[in-house]
């Protein structure tokens, strides 16, 4: 998001939705060990809570973003308030 804010280039804000849904998909598949091949491989990750949170948090960007003039010092408080430097992806210990 702060790179889109810098320069409002909305590929930016696709590559980095893309990386983030790509990283807790991965990160399901090994720790819920989805099988790949099973017929309902896709809906287990989509509907999976830690899934739902992200698609959750994007949409919230989107619309954040869509308010207008959202300056570079607004987007950065939002990625600070949001914690979005730390991955909400933990393995529990067992």
């Amino acid at each position: 998001m702060l790179d889109y804010a810098d320069s409002e280039r909305t590929e930016l804000l696709v590559e980095a939705a893309s990386l983030r849904r790509d990283s807790v998909d991965m990160f399901l598949q090994r720790v819920e060990r989805v099988d790949p091949s099973a017929v309902d491989f896709e809906m287990r990750l989509l509907t999976h809570p830690l899934m739902q949170e992200e698609l959750g948090y994007q949409e919230a960007d989107l619309a954040f973003l869509d308010k207008g003039d959202q300056g570079w010092s607004a987007v950065l408080g939002r990625s600070i308030a949001l914690s979005y430097s730390n991955l909400r992806m933990m393995r529990s210990r067992q």
